[in-house]
């Protein structure tokens, strides 16, 4: 009785093919991975937001600063995009009314003010969260609009014709 069995050139296909479909399943779910972190960044942002609009109408003025005791938890919620565990904010201290934008937009670890998570104007009370490079300016500007929900036209940008009020 003649009893057939698999060549090595033929296991060697199958287990290419196998690998390649685990590859591309892999780079999908790194894909959707950071789908879910820009997401869960954009509604950090808007709580962050809707808790200064708490304390603008329960004091009638926008608070100095973020406080970690307005949260569940009794701490800043993280920017799940750029893994500061310390969740810190620059408060801007110019007191500039149009400004709705912080100077530096993309987050760099270790580097001072750009070193923390979020920024905030506590005269106008706006928040930012700060975003990693995405790799190129068009893509950081992107994903800086997404995330802090505007419409900022470069990264340079800073002001707005008419500050947002609550």
């Amino acid at each position: 009785m003649y009893r057939r069995s698999f060549t090595l050139v033929e296991l060697v296909v199958v287990m290419l093919m196998v690998f390649a479909l685990a590859a591309l399943a892999l780079q999908r779910f790194g894909t959707i991975s950071y789908r879910t972190q820009c997401a869960a960044a954009a509604t950090t942002v808007r709580h962050i937001q809707e808790k200064i609009v708490e304390q603008w109408l329960y004091k009638g003025k926008y608070p100095d600063t973020i406080e970690g005791n307005w949260f569940a938890d009794g701490q800043l919620p993280e920017n799940p995009l750029v893994h500061n565990p310390a969740a810190a904010v620059q408060v801007d201290a110019t007191g500039d009314t149009s400004k709705v934008h912080p100077n530096a937009k993309v987050y760099v670890a270790g580097s001072g003010a750009t070193d923390t998570a979020f920024w905030y104007n506590p005269a106008n009370g706006m928040v930012r969260a700060r975003v990693p490079d995405a790799g190129s300016t068009a893509d950081t500007l992107k994903l800086y609009n997404y995330v802090n929900h505007c419409k900022a036209s470069s990264l340079a940008e800073v002001t707005q014709a008419v500050a947002i009020e609550p």
